[in-house]
């Protein structure tokens, strides 16, 4: 006989789980919204409604979500249109020249090849807005994706994505736009790691 339910999250696990729960406790309204990208179903055959809580949460080594994950792990000083390439036996891509300016490989902002490497704040602040400014352009990207496909006029004969992803396109860096994601602001490095909070749960005897 089963008396508790505890769901184990590891890595990319925890964000999808810490999200069930959230539903779970909060319903449907919880992933709807102005500020969502793409709202999840409160009725029909895709609804949230409903869901059962669990009586805990064991987060293992959880990152904060592939959309965080993405705009931290992001490099700003490659200029769009630079971060794709041709790929086969005759590509020729022309070599990244990132911008000076926001390269974290060189030391005159910070980088250092023989130890640890400081960035001035002056630099993460600039570094991290253009993170900000990059990913608000991916997203403008996506919902015209998103809107062109509703509208039939897409390049490619597809269907409007379910409501668990955001519009994306084969290839484009739009593809990791997240259900949940709004607008990004400027995001300071570790913060996540710095808010994330721990979780006991009571397990099953």
């Amino acid at each position: 006989h089963m008396n508790k339910v505890v769901l184990f999250g590891h890595s990319g696990g925890g964000p999808t789980t810490s999200f069930y729960q959230a539903v779970a406790e909060n319903g449907p309204t919880y992933c709807q919204g102005p500020n969502k990208l793409s709202e999840c179903a409160g009725s029909g055959p895709d609804s949230l409604a409903g869901l059962i809580r669990a009586d805990g949460i064991v987060f293992a080594d959880a990152h904060p979500g592939n959309g965080v994950n993405a705009l931290q792990g992001m490099n700003p000083s490659v200029k769009d249109h630079e971060d794709t390439e041709t790929v086969g036996l005759d590509a020729d891509n022309d070599p990244i020249k990132p911008q000076s300016s926001l390269d974290p490989s060189l030391t005159v902002n910070g980088y250092n090849p023989n130890g640890n490497s400081n960035y001035s704040p002056a630099f993460l602040k600039r570094y991290t807005k253009a993170q900000s400014d990059r990913m608000n352009d991916w997203i403008t990207q996506a919902l015209h994706m998103r809107e062109e496909m509703a509208n039939g006029k897409w390049r490619f004969r597809t269907t409007i994505p379910s409501s668990s992803h955001a519009a994306a396109a084969p290839r484009r860096a739009a593809d990791r736009v997240r259900t949940s994601t709004s607008r990004i602001p400027a995001f300071p490095p570790n913060a996540a790691r710095r808010s994330r909070k721990k979780c006991s749960t009571t397990t099953a005897t």
